[in-house]
C-alpha cells in the first residue's frame, strides 16, 4: 500500500534561506570571502566575557520582553553614544534573536 502524500508537495519551491546557505557555501568553496550569517553561524569568535556570562546565566529559562533585555538595550545605547556620538534612548533600541528576524522586522517597519 502506497502512503498517501499531499499532491501539493511537488509544487513546493526550495526554501530561499536554504538556497542562500548553499550558495554561500559554494562561493566560499570557490575562494570568495563570504560573511555568512545564516543558520545562526556567526563567522566571528564569541568574546570571552560574553562566553562567561552565557555560562553563568544558562540556568535562566524564563521568557523576556520582546524588545530585549533593558540592561542590554541600555548597554547598546551607551555603546553607540561613546563610539559614534549617537544619543539614542534605550527605548528606541530593539534586540532580536537573529539577523533574519531583525531584517524581517526592519523591512516590515519600512
Amino acid at each position: 500500500m502506497q502512503p498517501v502524500i499531499n499532491n501539493q508537495i511537488g509544487s513546493l519551491k526550495e526554501s530561499a534561506t536554504l538556497f542562500i546557505n548553499q550558495l554561500a557555501l559554494k562561493l566560499r568553496s570557490e575562494g570568495q570571502n563570504i560573511c555568512h550569517l545564516g543558520f545562526g553561524e556567526s563567522p566571528f569568535p564569541v568574546p570571552e566575557p560574553m562566553r562567561i556570562a552565557l555560562q553563568e546565566n544558562a540556568y535562566r529559562k524564563q521568557y523576556i520582553s520582546g524588545y530585549g533585555l533593558p540592561e542590554l538595550r541600555k548597554a547598546v545605547a551607551g555603546f553607540f553614544k561613546s563610539e559614534f556620538g549617537y544619543n539614542y534612548s534605550f527605548e528606541k533600541i530593539f534586540i532580536g534573536p537573529g539577523s533574519k528576524e531583525l531584517i524581517f522586522q526592519l523591512v516590515y517597519l519600512l
